[in-house]
């Protein structure tokens, strides 16, 4: 049962879950829709490469500040100079997702597909896009199909239980989550469990959680919040 106290909560964590930028995406990006054409497309050249990494690591630093239609700008030049590499697409995919292309975004997720032909990247994806439609359930079959491929992916479990706290499923939620924070905890993925805990009255454990957030915080979340909700 959850409690309606941490009901605003919540949904404040799946709107800060995904960014929703305003900015308006320059016409010119190169966008591609055919797949095909794209996994016979002749290898870049060396040169290209490097250059189109460069764009990737600009398009990166883009994604980490929220800067949506940075990232579309940088990868649409990645793209151009190579064409063969799934990250590209992918990062891109989740850019459009956060500014709610949700045409554009599968695009990129099946040009990723098609240059690699991976059953977990395909769930991974599928269940990104059921999840940005409020589609929980759905998403979570999806995110459970990569979780048994791989094991040992956080981002898998990350999203699996990023779902499963949506659907009211604490207790899956923080059986995730503990793998997480056990390999690689964040301020984060401290708050996240101690939401989970919270909901399920296990308030020692929410305080300690909470605790870890507030050493670990580095302007990801709303340190007042962290010290209000201890």
């Amino acid at each position: 049962m959850r409690s309606s106290a941490l009901l605003p909560i919540v949904i404040v964590t799946v709107i800060s879950y995904s960014y929703f930028v305003t900015q308006t995406v320059n016409a010119t990006n190169p966008r591609v829709e055919n797949s095909k054409t794209l996994a016979i497309t002749p290898k870049a050249s060396i040169q290209n490469q490097k250059l189109a990494e460069g764009f990737y690591q600009s398009a990166s630093s883009h994604y980490k500040s929220a800067d949506d239609a940075g990232v579309i700008a940088d990868l649409g030049q990645a793209i151009q100079l190579n064409p063969n590499a799934p990250k590209y697409f992918i990062m891109r995919g989740h850019a459009r997702l956060n500014l709610s292309d949700k045409a554009g975004a599968k695009s990129d997720y099946d040009s990723a597909m098609a240059l690699n032909k991976d059953s977990f990247t395909a769930h991974l994806l599928g269940g990104r896009i059921k999840e940005h439609e409020l589609d929980f359930a759905g998403a979570l079959v999806e995110y459970d199909k990569a979780v048994d491929a791989r094991p040992d992916n956080l981002e898998a479990r990350y999203s699996r239980g990023f779902t499963r706290l949506n659907l009211d499923d604490y207790a899956g939620m923080i059986e995730d989550f503990d793998i997480i924070n056990a390999k690689h905890p964040t301020a984060w993925t401290h708050y996240l469990r101690a939401l989970a805990f919270m909901c399920t009255y296990r308030y020692a454990e929410a305080c300690t959680d909470l605790t870890k957030a507030i050493k670990r915080e580095r302007n990801n979340i709303n340190i007042q919040q962290l010290y209000y909700l201890r």
